[in-house]
């Protein structure tokens, strides 16, 4: 099983939640349309979050399913969409850490750390939203750091 998050679509029809091939079967949520300019070109693509499976992995959910309420899949699923998240700022915290520890730009990356200390709080209150786990979560914006 693939998690995948911000996945762009180009489809022209609005992607299916749930999704069946022959061999792979990709369940999304978060779908959103969005609007990119490239070279002053706009296109329009769509967005969402993704996990993709083998379709002995599905049939095998799917089994389980009728056995576990669909409430601890969901919040499994958003489980993995917060580890995934958590382990994008990992590189990002060691690398402020570091300068820290350097001595080089100690203030900007203080600020930093502190902008991932905020993110990944956010991060983790999507656990106690309203309708948790059934809906789908609102993801912070991740930190820009430039």
């Amino acid at each position: 099983m693939i998690y995948r998050d911000r996945v762009k679509g180009t489809q022209d029809l609005r992607p299916q939640n749930i999704e069946v091939n022959e061999d792979t079967v990709y369940i999304r949520g978060n779908i959103d349309l969005i609007s990119e300019v490239e070279n002053g070109i706009e296109e329009w693509l769509w967005l969402y979050d993704e996990v993709e499976m083998s379709r002995a992995e599905y049939d095998r959910f799917k089994d389980l399913q009728s056995i576990v309420p669909a409430g601890q899949w969901t919040a499994g699923l958003q489980e993995a969409g917060r580890s995934v998240r958590y382990q994008r700022m990992d590189g990002r915290r060691a690398k402020c850490e570091r300068m820290i520890r350097l001595g080089i730009d100690t203030d900007v990356h203080t600020e930093h750390l502190r902008l991932i200390d905020e993110y990944c709080e956010a991060v983790r209150q999507t656990q106690y939203a309203q309708g948790y786990p059934t809906n789908d979560p609102v993801w912070p914006e991740e930190p820009d750091m430039n």
